[in-house]
């Protein structure tokens, strides 16, 4: 399964989290974020 990163309604990047979370700092806040809400 791909995970796609939105920004201002574009692709800004898409992989498994495993890259994305190396390769885009969108995604790496974004998970950053939901890991501290739980």
């Amino acid at each position: 399964d791909n995970i796609f990163v939105l920004d201002k309604g574009r692709i800004e990047s898409s992989g498994i989290h495993r890259g994305l979370i190396k390769k885009s700092e969108i995604y790496k806040s974004i998970y950053k974020i939901q890991k501290l809400e739980e």
